[in-house]
């Protein structure tokens, strides 16, 4: 392996990423559209199940685990300033176990974006991110871990289809500054606001390989 290339390559990503942390940062609270009609300062709490295209099998001495799902916990804040400006962190694990072996993803991300408001009943949004993910595979006596990191870009939207009832969807592009090929997923998020600052909601997201299903409870200040 080219070590001074793997370096330099993240180097590379590095200063992209800053560089247009900065350009978010800076440029587009100026462009004067109109401010979000949503709130972005809010935490998130999910439950449910991932589920694997084709069974993650895993063998061992007196046979094969086939792991088809794993149950998953989801947690997100995040907080926009007087600017608009919208800073976010989440964290993700989906794990399961067996006699014999174990599976366990974990990943989190950081991300900095901008909500434009769309007359007075929804909002398009951008986010930048950074992503890290790791995957752990376990038998009796070792384990196998790989861990990966990308940078990603969400383009969305939220808005009002009834009084108490908000639909919105996510469209996201993962390793946009590496060489490999982007991965894109898609997530559509329903919600039922109980009160202002209260909400149920119900996500779907689909990825190559992946689909996740969750429910939640949302906090909005």
């Amino acid at each position: 392996m080219n070590t001074a290339k793997v370096k330099n390559n993240r180097k590379n990503s590095s200063k992209n990423l800053l560089n247009s942390l900065l350009l978010i940062g800076l440029v587009i609270p100026a462009t004067g559209y109109s401010s979000s009609n949503f709130s972005y300062t809010q935490a998130h709490l999910q439950g449910g199940y991932l589920y694997f295209d084709n069974p993650l099998n895993i063998t061992h001495n007196d046979g094969v685990d086939k792991y088809r799902y794993l149950p998953l916990l989801n947690i997100s804040l995040s907080y926009q300033n007087t600017y608009g400006i919208i800073f976010s962190a989440s964290g993700t694990q989906a794990s399961d176990d067996t006699s014999y072996t174990k599976f366990n993803l974990q990943s989190q991300s950081a991300k900095i974006g901008y909500a434009w408001g769309v007359k007075q009943s929804s909002d398009v949004y951008m986010m930048l991110g950074q992503y890290w993910n790791q995957a752990k595979a376990c038998g009796l006596q070792t384990c196998l871990k790989e861990s990966e990191q990308n940078q990603g870009l969400d383009f969305g939207g939220r808005t009002w289809i009834g009084k108490r009832v908000e639909l919105a969807g996510n469209y996201r592009v993962n390793y946009i500054f590496d060489s490999k090929s982007t991965i894109n997923s898609f997530t559509l998020q329903s919600a039922y606001w109980i009160n202002r600052h209260s909400q149920l909601t119900l996500s779907l997201n689909t990825s190559p390989d992946i689909m996740t299903a969750t429910a939640g409870l949302r906090f909005s200040y």
